[in-house]
């Protein structure tokens, strides 16, 4: 197996949410708003009112797509599903 086909096999869940409105619920109870902006292998970015804000990813115990996002999380997996 090549580098390249075993890189897409560690893809992140998170991987499916980028660019969308999301609520991202903490251990410790907080909860954040905003475009995930980027999904890294350690963290997430988020773009809100006030800017950005980078959140590790040990630290969040929900991600969830705004109710406005949902249509357009649908129409990404159909995308997804069509491709691979």
């Amino acid at each position: 197996m090549t580098g390249r086909g075993r890189r897409e096999e560690l893809k992140q869940p998170s991987d499916g949410l980028v660019g969308l409105n999301v609520e991202v619920w903490l251990l410790d109870g907080g909860r954040l708003q905003g475009r995930l902006k980027r999904a890294g292998e350690r963290e997430l970015v988020l773009e809100g009112r006030d800017g950005e804000v980078v959140v590790f990813k040990h630290a969040v115990a929900y991600i969830i797509p705004l109710r406005e996002a949902l249509g357009d999380l649908n129409e990404k997996m159909r995308h997804m599903r069509e491709e691979g």
